[in-house]
């Protein structure tokens, strides 16, 4: 939802807010014919009874899952004032948050084979950064058909802690202190000409 003046006046504006929800599925299977029978013959006599159905059920030597759940929140602005016909000043800033939490697990004899020694693992994590964006720019425009422009940006990034754990595996949570970094660019001297 945004709220913007009519264009073409001295001082023109826009402002607003957004709130954006995604969420992704995500099933990958492999199979082949005879899958769990080869995974029960060469692999019970090593790990025990009931080892080959459970790497490979139902000829499915690998699943794999993912699952993630994405939501931004976003408070907007931006303003242009015209000193006259030829110079426009625009300054504008972004703040939002964002948030992220996926899943995702592997299991059967593929995973066995190149994780060994575990058939299956399941994986969880979640982040969250809030981050403010800034904008200024001066525009020279001296006739209708030329414009030069330059501007100035500023990205201050704050990382919050990020939570990790693994299922069926040593469990080893991760955090990491929140940090802000601020990125700063400059673009200078972009010239237009559009001919009639």
């Amino acid at each position: 939802m945004r709220l913007a003046s009519k264009p073409g006046g001295r001082f023109d504006y826009v402002v607003g807010i957004m709130h954006d929800l995604t969420r992704e599925s995500f099933l990958d299977l492999f199979g082949a014919p005879g899958a769990e029978h080869y995974a029960m013959r060469t692999f019970d006599p090593i790990f025990g009874a009931g080892f080959g159905a459970r790497a490979a059920p139902g000829d499915i030597f690998w699943t794999s899952t993912l699952d993630v759940k994405g939501e931004e929140e976003a408070l907007f602005g931006e303003g242009s004032f015209r000193f006259n016909d030829e110079w426009k000043l625009t300054l504008g800033g972004r703040l939002f948050d964002t948030k992220v939490d996926g899943a995702t697990s592997a299991s059967g004899l593929l995973e066995f084979l190149l994780t060994n020694p575990m058939c299956e693992f399941q994986f969880h994590e979640s982040r969250e950064g809030v981050r403010f964006h800034t904008k200024a720019s001066i525009t020279w425009n001296p006739t209708g058909n030329i414009m030069a422009y330059a501007w100035l940006r500023r990205v201050f990034d704050s990382a919050a802690p990020i939570s990790t754990h693994r299922i069926l595996g040593p469990i080893s949570p991760v955090l990491c202190a929140g940090q802000l970094v601020e990125l700063r660019n400059w673009h200078a001297y972009r010239l237009a000409r559009s001919d009639p």
